[in-house]
């Protein structure tokens, strides 16, 4: 990262650590647009998506106050962001892109933040050395979630914990549907 990029990564940062604790919608935007550079385009709808980013404000707030968070499948990072705002004491940052980890790793540095770059299923009590965390906030669901392996990722934390942490949020649910569909037929003729 060239120096004129940190100096702005730390302007995008003010906007989520500033001294009153406001966050308004728009920076998330700001955010989208400068990660645009560094993230999988694929983020940005995410970023831009106000009525996810207000659930998730919502959903945070209030629960993570001098609390330790576990940010499961991070991306961005922006829900690490969230938390610390809202009074985080310290966040662990799980996740296993190699690309986003060495941003995650300059984006925290010297904020009570661990980078973990390893898949869940990976994942050691031992990686947890700053303390046993209380919350996890994670959005480790989507149309892709079976791909994603959610079912063996929960399980794994819960193993880890022996259930004895909260989620943000706390309840999901998948729809899975069967299509079943004939097979296409050919012509005989056909060339």
């Amino acid at each position: 990262m060239s120096s004129k990029e940190t100096k702005n990564l730390d302007k995008i940062l003010d906007l989520f650590f500033d001294q009153d604790g406001s966050r308004k919608l728009e920076n998330y935007q700001i955010f989208s647009k400068f990660s645009a550079k560094i993230m999988p385009n694929w983020f940005r709808p995410m970023l831009e998506d106000t009525e996810r980013n207000i659930y998730y404000q919502k959903m945070i707030h209030g629960k993570v106050q001098d609390k330790i968070v576990v940010d499961l499948g991070a991306g961005t990072g922006m829900w690490t962001m969230e938390s610390l705002s809202e009074g985080a004491k310290f966040v662990y940052l799980v996740e296993r892109n190699p690309i986003l980890v060495r941003y995650l790793t300059k984006i925290f540095k010297g904020k009570p933040v661990k980078v973990i770059g390893k898949d869940i299923k990976d994942l050691a009590i031992s990686d947890f050395d700053h303390g046993i965390p209380e919350v996890i906030v994670h959005e480790i669901f989507s149309t892709i979630a079976i791909s994603e392996g959610v079912i063996p990722a929960f399980k794994k934390i819960n193993s880890l914990f022996k259930n004895k942490i909260s989620y943000i949020p706390q309840y999901f649910w998948m729809e899975a549907y069967i299509n079943k569909s004939r097979p296409i037929e050919i012509p005989k003729n056909f060339s």
